[in-house]
């Protein structure tokens, strides 16, 4: 911001700086787990699957969506979605193990449940290890 004299002109600088170097360090940090993360998703068969609470979207690799034989993006994000696959069944199932995360009973859904495949057929699609649902 300049510093004017009576006449107008310019005198001097008024200025704020700040150390950025820490939040340059924590972004970094976050794209190389970020990076961590991709290598350990694409170096597994295994499918992925993520529902973050605050947002209720849910995340699926792209070995999820070649198991269950969907596009990446074909599938609503949301739980709807995902319990719309689940085998009549192993309704009761999903439902418990959703409701006692959202309950606060357990930090993640340990339950084996079948999903449907974008064919019909039916894929074994549950038993969510810990910080997953």
């Amino acid at each position: 911001m300049p510093i004017r004299n009576e006449d107008g002109e310019i005198t001097g600088l008024i200025g704020i700086s700040a150390d950025i170097s820490a939040i340059e360090e924590a972004e970094a940090a976050v794209r190389e787990s970020e990076d961590r993360f991709q290598a350990a998703v694409g170096g597994t068969n295994a499918g992925i699957f993520d529902w973050n609470l605050i947002t209720g979207e849910h995340y699926r690799s792209p070995s999820w969506h070649e198991m269950f034989g969907y596009e990446a993006g074909e599938i609503d994000s949301g739980i709807e979605s995902t319990r719309a696959l689940v085998h009549p069944d192993d309704s009761p199932i999903f439902a418990d193990g959703v409701a006692d995360v959202l309950a606060g009973k357990t930090s993640f859904m340990d339950a084996e449940f079948r999903l449907r495949t974008k064919t019909g057929g039916l894929q074994v699609g549950g038993r969510a290890g810990e910080g997953n649902i």
